[in-house]
C-alpha cells in the first residue's frame, strides 16, 4: 500500500516556481490549485497553501513584464553536503562525516574553482546577486 504524502512528489523543490509560472501563463488561482493536485499529487491542503503563499509573495517576484534590470537579478544557492549526522527529512545529497572526512578538503577546493567561474560568467552575462542561500552542514 503506497503512502500518501501531503505534497505529493514536490519532496526536495521550491514548488512556489511552479505557482508563479502558471501565473505568469494567465492561470486562476483555482486552475492552479487543481493543477497542484492533479499533475503532482499534492494534497488540497497543500495545494490552497501553496497557493495563497505563491500568491501574497507575488510582489516580490519579477514576472514576465519585469524590467530588464530586475531580470538580471539571480539568488544562488551552495549546497554544502557534509553534516555531522544525516538528518531523516533531508531531501538533499548529502553525507555524515564520518568516513567521509578525508572529502571536505578537495569538496571546498572545487567548490572555490566553481564559485570564481559562476563570478565570472555572471559578469559577463551581467547578471547580479539577489541572495546567497546556504544549506547543508548541519
Amino acid at each position: 500500500m503506497a503512502t500518501e504524502t501531503p505534497w505529493g512528489i514536490l519532496t526536495g523543490v521550491r514548488p512556489a516556481k511552479i505557482v508563479h509560472r502558471l501565473l505568469d501563463q494567465g492561470e486562476s488561482p483555482a486552475a492552479i490549485r487543481s493543477q497542484l493536485q492533479s499533475r503532482y499529487g499534492v494534497s488540497a491542503g497543500k495545494a490552497a497553501l501553496l497557493t495563497e503563499v505563491a500568491t501574497n509573495n507575488r510582489r516580490f517576484v519579477p514576472g514576465p513584464t519585469a524590467d530588464l534590470q530586475e531580470t538580471r537579478r539571480v539568488s544562488l544557492y551552495l549546497g554544502i553536503p557534509y553534516c555531522a549526522s544525516r538528518c531523516v527529512y533531508c531531501s538533499f545529497p548529502s553525507y555524515a562525516l564520518g568516513r567521509h572526512e578525508a572529502d571536505v578538503e578537495p569538496y571546498l577546493d572545487a567548490l572555490h574553482e566553481e564559485i570564481e567561474s559562476a563570478g565570472r560568467c555572471a559578469g559577463e552575462n551581467g547578471w547580479k546577486p539577489r541572495c546567497l542561500y546556504v544549506g547543508g552542514g548541519t
